[in-house]
């Protein structure tokens, strides 16, 4: 039989663990959106790029594949 006293207290751990996490998180996400923003312009300018490669990669596994 599970010890109630270890089972109410690990319920009770995990709801305030769940309702503290997004606190905690917050300060990291206001800390990483400056540098979203400073990514943001390089993922633009490399989106094209991967797809480029992409098709390229493609049309040289159905020519190596033939």
């Amino acid at each position: 039989m599970a010890n109630p006293v270890a089972v109410t207290y690990g319920q009770s751990h995990q709801t305030s663990q769940c309702s503290v996490s997004p606190f905690c998180l917050l300060p990291i996400a206001y800390c990483l959106l400056p540098l979203a923003y400073c990514l943001l312009p390089i993922a633009s300018c490399l989106l094209p790029l991967a797809s480029c490669l992409l098709l390229l990669a493609s049309y040289l596994f159905i020519q190596i594949k033939n």
